[in-house]
């Protein structure tokens, strides 16, 4: 299974929290971690520059997931939607919903309600 590590879980792990690296250690010993270009830039954005060396260094073991023609479309749909119910949605989040959704990953984050889309697979870790 391949799981899509949102930033709050990638802070977690860096930030070593316990009950966050237990739930991805359970994930299990065949579970593919992945990350995507809207995490990545999250992620460095809030990083002095030796934090953005390590967690480069730690991504750099992760499956990169592009962001392709339709996982774009598909993020506007979902900003679309979300914009319409009256629940508006960041640029970066529906973006990596469209990459979950594309690439048929299971999306691990704390900031579930963030993705309320019923075509992907959401999960917190804990």
């Amino acid at each position: 299974m391949i799981y899509l590590l949102d930033t709050d879980v990638l802070i977690d792990l860096q930030n070593r929290i316990v009950s966050t690296i237990a739930f991805v250690a359970g994930l299990g010993a065949d579970a593919v971690f992945a990350t995507a270009a809207p995490i990545v830039a999250e992620l460095m954005s809030g990083l002095d520059a030796p934090a953005r060396e390590r967690a480069a260094e730690v991504l750099a073991d992760y499956l990169y997931l592009d962001v392709p023609w339709e996982a774009a479309v598909r993020a506007g749909e979902y900003r679309f939607e979300a914009a319409r119910r009256g629940r508006p949605m960041t640029a970066a989040d529906s973006l990596i919903a469209g990459v979950a959704w594309h690439h048929g990953v299971v999306l691990v984050t704390r900031n579930v309600r963030h993705f309320p889309m019923t075509d992907i697979t959401v999960i917190p870790p804990n």
